[in-house]
Protein backbone atom coordinates (compact mmCIF):
# COMPACT_ATOMS: atom_id res chain seq x y z
CA UNK A 1 0.00 0.00 0.00
CA UNK A 2 2.84 2.41 0.81
CA UNK A 3 4.60 1.62 -2.45
CA UNK A 4 1.43 2.21 -4.46
CA UNK A 5 0.90 5.60 -2.77
CA UNK A 6 4.44 6.77 -3.52
CA UNK A 7 5.83 8.28 -6.69
CA UNK A 8 8.35 5.47 -7.07
CA UNK A 9 7.36 1.89 -7.84
CA UNK A 10 9.49 0.44 -5.04
CA UNK A 11 10.07 1.94 -1.63
CA UNK A 12 12.52 0.41 0.79
CA UNK A 13 11.69 0.36 4.50
CA UNK A 14 14.97 2.00 5.47
CA UNK A 15 14.28 4.95 3.13
CA UNK A 16 10.73 5.86 4.08
CA UNK A 17 9.81 7.78 7.17
CA UNK A 18 6.68 7.92 9.28
CA UNK A 19 4.99 10.34 6.89
CA UNK A 20 5.04 7.68 4.17
CA UNK A 21 4.63 4.54 6.29
CA UNK A 22 1.94 5.55 8.76
CA UNK A 23 -0.83 6.24 6.22
CA UNK A 24 -0.70 2.56 5.29
CA UNK A 25 -1.53 1.72 8.91
CA UNK A 26 -4.44 4.15 9.11
CA UNK A 27 -7.62 2.53 7.87
CA UNK A 28 -10.74 4.68 7.82
CA UNK A 29 -12.16 3.19 11.04
CA UNK A 30 -9.24 4.32 13.20
CA UNK A 31 -10.54 7.81 13.99
CA UNK A 32 -12.63 6.65 16.96
CA UNK A 33 -9.73 4.55 18.25
CA UNK A 34 -7.40 7.55 17.86
CA UNK A 35 -9.81 9.74 19.82
CA UNK A 36 -9.96 7.12 22.56
CA UNK A 37 -6.17 6.70 22.71
CA UNK A 38 -5.52 10.43 22.99
CA UNK A 39 -8.72 11.42 24.79
CA UNK A 40 -7.03 13.12 27.78
CA UNK A 41 -4.93 15.22 25.41
CA UNK A 42 -7.90 16.17 23.23
CA UNK A 43 -9.86 17.23 26.33
CA UNK A 44 -7.33 19.97 27.14
CA UNK A 45 -5.80 20.78 23.72
CA UNK A 46 -8.09 23.58 22.54
CA UNK A 47 -5.80 24.95 19.83
CA UNK A 48 -4.26 21.70 18.60
CA UNK A 49 -0.73 22.67 19.65
CA UNK A 50 -0.20 19.69 21.95
CA UNK A 51 -1.35 17.20 19.33
CA UNK A 52 0.80 18.75 16.61
CA UNK A 53 3.82 18.91 18.95
CA UNK A 54 3.33 15.25 19.89
CA UNK A 55 3.12 14.17 16.25
CA UNK A 56 6.16 16.19 15.17
CA UNK A 57 8.16 14.97 18.17
CA UNK A 58 7.35 11.38 17.23
CA UNK A 59 8.18 12.06 13.57
CA UNK A 60 11.59 13.40 14.57
CA UNK A 61 12.52 10.99 17.37
CA UNK A 62 11.85 13.58 20.06
CA UNK A 63 14.82 15.81 19.07
CA UNK A 64 13.76 19.14 20.62
CA UNK A 65 15.81 21.41 18.34
CA UNK A 66 14.44 19.77 15.18
CA UNK A 67 10.88 19.69 16.54
CA UNK A 68 11.13 23.36 17.50
CA UNK A 69 12.38 24.26 14.04
CA UNK A 70 9.56 22.37 12.31
CA UNK A 71 6.93 23.96 14.56
CA UNK A 72 8.51 27.42 14.48
CA UNK A 73 8.68 27.68 18.27
CA UNK A 74 11.46 27.77 20.89
CA UNK A 75 12.80 24.42 22.07
CA UNK A 76 11.72 25.28 25.63
CA UNK A 77 8.15 25.53 24.29
CA UNK A 78 8.52 22.03 22.84
CA UNK A 79 9.84 20.71 26.16
CA UNK A 80 6.98 22.33 28.09
CA UNK A 81 4.35 20.97 25.69
CA UNK A 82 5.79 17.46 25.83
CA UNK A 83 5.91 17.61 29.62
CA UNK A 84 2.24 18.58 29.60
CA UNK A 85 1.48 15.63 27.30
CA UNK A 86 3.35 13.30 29.68
CA UNK A 87 1.38 14.70 32.62
CA UNK A 88 -1.77 13.50 30.83
CA UNK A 89 -0.47 9.91 30.88
CA UNK A 90 0.71 9.92 27.27
CA UNK A 91 4.44 9.21 27.12
CA UNK A 92 6.03 9.48 23.66
CA UNK A 93 9.22 7.98 25.12
CA UNK A 94 7.52 4.76 26.22
CA UNK A 95 8.19 2.09 23.59
CA UNK A 96 4.94 0.32 24.45
CA UNK A 97 2.91 3.48 23.74
CA UNK A 98 4.97 5.09 20.99
CA UNK A 99 3.56 3.42 17.87
CA UNK A 100 -0.05 3.58 19.05
CA UNK A 101 0.10 7.26 19.96
CA UNK A 102 2.02 8.08 16.78
CA UNK A 103 -0.65 6.44 14.64
CA UNK A 104 -3.42 8.08 16.69
CA UNK A 105 -1.84 11.55 16.45
CA UNK A 106 -1.31 11.23 12.70
CA UNK A 107 -4.88 10.04 12.18
CA UNK A 108 -6.31 12.93 14.19
CA UNK A 109 -4.18 15.49 12.36
CA UNK A 110 -5.22 13.93 9.05
CA UNK A 111 -8.87 14.29 10.09
CA UNK A 112 -8.32 18.01 10.69
CA UNK A 113 -10.49 20.35 12.77
CA UNK A 114 -13.57 18.17 12.29
CA UNK A 115 -11.98 15.69 14.69
CA UNK A 116 -13.89 17.61 17.32
CA UNK A 117 -11.04 19.34 19.13
CA UNK A 118 -8.90 22.36 18.34
CA UNK A 119 -7.66 23.58 14.99
CA UNK A 120 -4.69 21.29 14.40
CA UNK A 121 -2.33 24.27 14.14
CA UNK A 122 0.85 24.85 16.18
Amino acid sequence: RVARAGAQRVQFADRIGPAAALPALLPEGTLDAARAALGPLLDVDRDGSLLRTLAVALDHSDRPAVVASVLGVHRNTVAARLERVRSLGIDPGDPQQRLAIHIAAKRLLEAGPERGQGTGTP
